[in-house]
């Protein structure tokens, strides 16, 4: 029989179960899944896709490369028609929409330019310029790094600098509070390679290239030490202008008052909306969203004219949610071997299982109805140079309990736990680093 102590132990690792939920679990058990609600007012759960590799961060899809491009060349045949006319400015045919789009891409992934193949511009150009786009969020418009690409096209034909596709980089849906942005990373790299032919960096205002300070007087630091200018098309930011050091100090003030008052601002929101129940997120295995209605039946709508959707069962994947746990706790499968059969099965749509995503699931409280919000914050190391993830207090989290929405019972949820947390205290890698490899 297992110790007592041993359960204390395993029950102060994992601090998500008696403190989420005010009232007592112990008599609940799971209603059916399909009787929980109306099938037809469920809406569809997300197809589940494999993780993209990391150099493809910041990439969108072909076809919004390709719409760029084509904006692009339009603008560049408008202020320069004589290069338009030399060919030197290529027509979008399909079959050159294509191979620029696969070009970007290789450049966003860490390929230099052909910097020999840029020469001939010379002939008609004195100088040449790189520019670099990027907006945060997925709710932005894509077209906002055309908008921004046309702007700095403008702003480099006043100064009488070209801007060839080569030099054009961006990052789609990226915050700039990360360095580690790959488009970013890569204009860094042409930025500091002396065969390349950038005379000037534009961007479109002081908040593209990045919205931390530090890393903004890291990209002036460089673009000094190899003498580039470093331009804005909106704000009219100029890194040779005397008072640079002084504009880039108040800039990153105001930048990083907004991010402050922002991130309060979004953190008070969410953290409401998930005391009332409301869906956060991606929901796990097992459920899914509808409309959240009001005291006459009629669906709710938010200050942005966007429908407030709630957690519900989800019928089609229910009964694999609480299969895992009868596979991990009654059969005594490893959460590896779960894994490999969810992936055989195509469990959820997909086959991106992994022994780690099963054993988040297994640990998870949502699978009897009680759902956590604010466990964990991001925070920048400055020693290590990059971001970690902390935990919150306990009484800093949000939570909100439904037994309505139980999958699992609550004896079943309880033993995964505890086999878990037996399973990590028996483990010999328990309390050493983990391996980089």
């Amino acid at each position: 029989m297992r110790p007592t102590s041993s359960i204390r132990a395993a029950s102060a690792t994992h601090h998500e179960t008696a403190q989420t939920a005010a009232c007592d679990l112990s008599s609940h058990a799971p209603p059916a899944p399909a009787a929980a609600i109306g099938s037809a007012e469920v809406l569809p759960r997300a197809i589940r896709r494999r993780r993209r590799p990391l150099a493809d961060r910041g990439l969108p899809p072909d076809d919004e490369l390709a719409r760029l491009f084509v904006a692009f060349v339009e603008r560049q045949k408008k202020h320069w028609p004589d290069l338009a006319k030399l060919g030197l400015i290529p027509e979008p045919s399909a079959e050159v929409v294509l191979r620029m789009v696969d070009d970007f891409k290789s450049r966003h992934r860490g390929t230099l330019p052909d910097a020999t193949a840029l020469g001939q511009l010379r002939k008609h150009v004195k100088k040449l310029g790189g520019s670099y786009s990027r907006y945060s969020c997925d709710n932005s418009s894509p077209t906002s790094i055309v908008d921004q690409v046309v702007n700095i096209l403008d702003k480099a034909k006043s100064e009488d600098r070209f801007i060839p596709w080569a030099y054009v980089f961006a990052d789609y849906s990226v915050s700039g509070l990360t360095a580690s942005r790959c488009g970013y990373t890569a204009y860094k790299r042409v930025l500091s390679d002396v065969s390349q032919l950038i005379d000037t960096t534009y961007v479109d205002d002081f908040t593209r290239a990045s919205r931390s300070e530090l890393e903004w007087w890291k990209l002036a630091a460089l673009s000094k030490r190899h003498q580039k200018r470093l331009i804005g098309a909106s704000d009219g930011f100029d890194l040779s202008n005397p008072n640079s050091e002084i504009m880039i100090t108040m800039y990153g003030l105001l930048s990083r008052l907004f991010v402050k008052s922002l991130r309060e601002k979004v953190s008070r929101g969410m953290k409401g909306a998930a005391r009332r129940g409301t869906c956060l997120g991606k929901p796990a295995l097992g459920f899914a969203r509808r409309p959240k209605l009001d005291s006459d039946g009629r669906p709710l709508v938010g200050a942005d004219g966007q429908s407030i959707h709630e957690f519900c069962i989800d019928p089609a994947t229910a009964a694999l949610r609480l299969r895992m746990y009868e596979l991990y706790v009654s059969e005594n499968l490893s959460c590896g071997k779960i894994a490999r059969h969810f992936n055989e099965i195509r469990a959820d749509g997909g086959d991106s299982w992994t022994q780690s995503s099963v054993r988040k699931l297994l640990l998870s409280p949502t699978a009897i109805g009680v759902f956590l919000w604010n466990r964990t914050r991001r925070e920048y190391d400055a020693e290590l140079e990059r971001w970690v993830v902390l935990r919150n207090p306990s009484s800093q989290w949000a939570r909100h309990f439904d037994p309505e929405l139980a999958i699992v019972p609550l004896k079943l949820w309880r033993a995964a736990r505890r086999k878990l947390a037996h399973a990590r205290q028996a483990s010999p890698l328990t309390g050493r680093p983990l391996s980089r490899n």
